[in-house]
C-alpha cells in the first residue's frame, strides 16, 4: 500500500519540481527583461545626453561662429554703405541666412542725415558684401500735413508664419500717430508688404502676440482722424501660415466708438453715408464682410442696415463733408421737412467729382420720435 502511494505521489511531485522550475526560469527571464529595459533605458538615457550635448555645442559653435563673423559681417557692410557715399550711415543690419541657402545675408537700413532713406539685401559671405537687392523708403507726407513725416528707427522681430526675423522701419511722434513698414524676403529680392502709416494726421498700430510663444500673430489699427470721417476705428489683421503665404494678413475684425445716434435728417444722413463707406471697405481677403462691433446696429438704427454701392460716394467728397470744408457743404441740403415727413438731397456735381452723376434724395420717415432713412432714389 506505501508503495502504491508513493508511486501514485511521484509524478505529482516531479509535475509540481517542474512547475517551480518554469516559474523560476520565468522570473528570471522577467528580471532579465527588466534589467534589459534599464540598460536600454540607461542607453536612451545616455544618446539622449549625448545629443543634447551636441545641440547644445551645435548652438555654442554658432553662438561662437557668429561672434566670431560678426565684425567681419560689420566691416564689409560699413564698406558697402561707405561707397554709397559718404552722407550715409547705418540705421540698423541684422546677419541672417534669410533664404536658407547656407550663406549669411544682411539687412541694412541707411540714412541720409536725418531720414531713413533705403534698405539693402546684401551676401556677406564673400570677401566683400554684394548687393542682392534694395528698396528706397519714401518720405512720409501729406497735402493736409504741414509736417513731412519720416520714418526715424528701423528693427525686426518674429512674425507668425514666417521662418526669418521680420525687418521693418517705424516711426513716432507723440502718442497720437505712429506707423510701421514691414519687409519681405523672397530668393534674392527685399520689398515691403505691410504698410500701416496713418493717412491722416492721427493713428497707432499695436503687434499681439496672443500666445506668448516670441512670434506676433496679429496687429491692430486705432484710427480716428477724417480718413475714418473722425470715427474711433480698430480693426485687427491676422498673421498664419496662409498670409504669410500670400504676404497678405487678413482683416479679423474690429469696433468702432459711436456717440449718440443724429437727431436731425441732415445729420442722419451724413453719418449713413460715413458709415456705409467704412462698411464697403471693411471686407477679408475673400470679399466676404466683416463684423465690426457697433457698425450694423447703428445702420439699422439710421433706417437702413443693408448697403448698395450705387448710393456709396468716393472717399475724397465724404472726407471734404467730414471736415466741414465750407464750399463743401453746399453738396448736402434739406429739400423738404414737414411733421413726419422729410428728404434731403445730395448733390456732388457742385464738386464736380467723379460720382458727380450721383445726385441722391434719402427720404426719412419720423417713428417713435427719431427720423429714420425709408428709402434712396436718383433724381435727375
Amino acid at each position: 500500500m506505501k508503495k502504491l502511494l508513493i508511486v501514485l505521489l511521484i509524478p505529482l511531485l516531479l509535475s509540481s519540481c517542474s512547475e517551480q522550475k518554469n516559474i523560476t526560469k520565468t522570473e528570471e527571464n522577467s528580471k532579465n527583461i527588466k534589467n534589459e529595459q534599464v540598460n536600454k533605458s540607461d542607453e536612451e538615457k545616455e544618446v539622449s545626453a549625448t545629443n543634447d550635448k551636441k545641440d547644445s555645442n551645435k548652438k555654442q559653435e554658432q553662438k561662437k561662429l557668429t561672434d566670431e563673423k560678426l565684425e567681419e559681417y560689420s566691416k564689409k557692410t560699413s564698406e558697402f554703405v561707405q561707397n554709397i557715399g559718404e552722407a550715409y550711415s547705418i540705421v540698423y543690419e541684422e546677419f541672417y541666412d534669410y533664404n536658407f541657402d547656407k550663406k549669411m545675408e544682411a539687412v541694412v537700413f541707411v540714412q541720409d542725415m536725418d531720414n531713413i532713406t533705403d534698405v539693402y539685401f546684401l551676401n556677406v559671405d564673400g570677401e566683400k558684401a554684394e548687393m542682392l537687392s534694395t528698396c528706397n523708403i519714401l518720405n512720409l507726407s501729406d497735402d493736409n500735413n504741414e509736417n513731412d513725416l519720416n520714418y526715424d528707427s528701423a528693427g525686426s522681430f518674429k512674425i507668425e508664419g514666417f521662418d526669418y526675423p521680420i525687418p521693418f522701419v517705424y516711426f513716432e511722434r507723440d502718442d497720437r500717430e505712429n506707423g510701421y513698414r514691414l519687409y519681405h524676403i523672397e530668393d534674392d529680392y527685399i520689398d515691403y508688404f505691410v504698410d500701416t502709416t496713418p493717412v491722416s494726421d492721427v493713428g497707432t498700430t499695436e503687434f499681439i502676440d496672443i500666445d506668448n510663444d516670441g512670434d506676433y500673430d496679429l496687429y491692430e489699427l486705432n484710427k480716428w482722424g477724417y480718413d475714418v470721417f473722425y470715427y474711433p476705428l480698430k480693426t485687427r489683421y491676422k498673421f498664419d501660415d496662409e498670409s504669410a503665404e500670400y504676404l497678405s494678413p487678413y482683416l479679423d475684425g474690429g469696433s468702432i466708438e459711436l456717440g449718440e445716434c443724429p437727431e436731425n435728417p441732415i445729420d442722419i444722413v451724413k453719418e449713413y453715408m460715413f458709415l456705409s463707406y467704412i462698411k464697403s471697405n471693411i471686407k477679408h481677403y475673400n470679399e466676404e464682410a466683416i463684423d465690426i462691433e457697433n457698425l450694423d446696429e447703428r445702420l439699422k438704427e439710421l433706417g437702413m442696415s443693408e448697403i448698395n454701392l450705387e448710393y456709396i460716394f468716393s472717399y475724397e467728397l465724404l472726407k471734404k463733408l467730414a471736415m466741414q470744408i465750407p464750399d463743401r457743404t453746399e453738396i448736402i441740403e434739406m429739400v423738404y421737412e414737414s411733421g413726419k415727413d422729410a428728404s434731403v438731397r445730395i448733390d456732388p456735381s457742385i464738386d464736380n467729382e467723379v460720382d458727380k452723376e450721383k445726385r441722391l434724395l434719402y427720404v426719412l420717415r419720423k417713428e417713435n420720435k427719431k427720423w429714420k432713412i425709408v428709402d434712396i432714389e436718383f433724381v435727375e
